[in-house]
């Protein structure tokens, strides 16, 4: 299932020959359309079923195939969802594939990190010798040199990773954790840079070996195959609440005003440390999606390329409660004008005059844009007069010569908002 919820792949013997294929299927409202099965370039006798998967957009359709033309054995391959149909596919290439098989691409809802599962034997039945690997895409899109995921997560054969929307936990599949039943569900949390021991997902796990399953949008449950009226079908399964992984908000946004959309940096940072947690593109449409865990505290922003247009931030305070899961943020890229206000928040400074981690990325900002427009005058309006000093001097010192005029609202406390005049 694709991060936002409206597009499934799945896999069913509803076929002519009553042979198991793979069939693709978006949703209209709270209804799902009738499902397509996919072209023989995709269902055919080259590709290892289990091993397909979808992109976070829903947009783009993995399988694990023998197609010619590869690298190694199974390829990891991506077909595009076109609206008559899917493109040719498009090999990932090295360093993602390699001379052994590779299979079950996943991603963050961000699409920065992939994980994937790589097999020293694999047929249309079977993968063995398997272990999960991770790779981060560069600033350019390619994919850095994938890395095998720790000694405990990689024990026996371990495959199918999914990775939930809040980006920090897995759920693989293994036949050496400790589990009785031969092939189990496990899931892992990744807390403070490493991984947590996996626990066995003992509320989906049979005497069978299990098959991969589906993890829904909202991270609370799980699409798997259970007997029913028509042999097995598709079943929806609530986590129990000791293993319910964090509430994320997801934020539908949109961009106008700009040619190109794309062309917008968008970032999400660390409210209390600054450090940047991930960094994303609109699509060619302007459309993003970004997930927030609950409990913690973020900053977002959107960054235009061209500098001498205003910069976008906004606080998503979510340290507390569950809360909504679904946001929708439309941006309409306006030139600076007179009235431009813009927001930076509560700011501070070290002994050393520095300022504050935390305000580093807004600070950075503000300063680029003051570069690009070096003409225009603000008020600075700020109840501190000690921050406001700081704030002055580290401008000037970063050569920063626009008019600022200075004025005491009733605003909190070290809070700046600037506005152009």
């Amino acid at each position: 299932m694709s991060a936002d919820g409206m597009s499934l792949l799945f896999q069913s013997d509803n076929t002519e020959n009553k042979t198991p294929g793979l069939f693709f299927t978006t949703k209209t409202g709270a209804d799902w359309k009738e499902p397509v099965q996919l072209p023989k370039t995709i269902n055919g006798a080259l590709t290892f079923f289990d091993g397909s998967t979808l992109s976070p957009d829903g947009k783009d359709i993995w399988v694990s195939t023998q197609r010619g033309g590869g690298v190694g054995g199974y390829d990891l391959v991506a077909f595009k969802v076109k609206p008559d149909g899917f493109s040719e596919g498009r090999n990932a290439g090295m360093p993602i594939n390699s001379k052994e098989h590779e299979a079950s691409a996943v991603f963050t809802p961000d699409g920065s990190m992939m994980y994937f599962m790589r097999c020293s034997i694999m047929s249309p039945e079977r993968a063995e010798g398997c272990r999960i690997l991770s790779s981060k895409k560069k600033p350019n899109g390619i994919w850095d040199t994938p890395q095998d995921l720790p000694g405990n997560i990689n024990q026996g054969n371990s495959m199918f990773p999914r990775i939930l929307a809040d980006g920090e936990t897995l759920i693989f599949l293994s036949d050496r954790h400790g589990g009785s039943r031969g092939v189990d569900y496990y899931m892992a949390r990744f807390e403070d840079d490493s991984w947590s021991t996996p626990v066995a997902l003992d509320f989906i796990n049979t005497e069978k070996d299990e098959r991969p399953i589906s993890i829904t949008p909202s991270g609370r449950s799980v699409f798997t195959a259970l007997p029913g009226a028509r042999k097995s079908e598709l079943a929806e399964v609530m986590f129990p609440a000791e293993l319910k992984p964090k509430t994320v908000l997801r934020v539908n946004g949109s961009i106008g005003g700009l040619n190109d959309p794309s062309a917008m940096y968008l970032s999400v940072y660390d409210s209390a440390s600054g450090k940047q947690l991930r960094s994303l593109r609109p699509d060619a449409n302007g459309t993003f999606n970004i997930f927030l865990s609950y409990g913690n505290s973020y900053v977002f922003f959107a960054d235009p390329s061209d500098d001498h247009l205003p910069f976008f931030r906004k606080v998503y305070n979510l340290t507390s409660g569950q809360g909504q899961v679904i946001e929708k943020l439309s941006l309409d890229v306006i030139p600076l004008q007179s009235g431009s206000t813009f927001d930076l928040g509560a700011v501070s400074f070290l002994e050393n005059t520095a300022p504050s981690p935390s305000s580093v990325p807004v600070l950075n900002r503000v300063i680029r844009m003051l570069q690009a427009n070096p003409q225009t005058a603000f008020q600075v309006h700020c109840d501190n007069a000690d921050i406001y000093d700081l704030f002055f001097r580290h401008l000037r010192k970063k050569g920063i010569n626009n008019e600022l005029e200075l004025t005491i609202p009733e605003v909190p406390g070290n809070k700046i908002i600037l506005i152009s005049l």
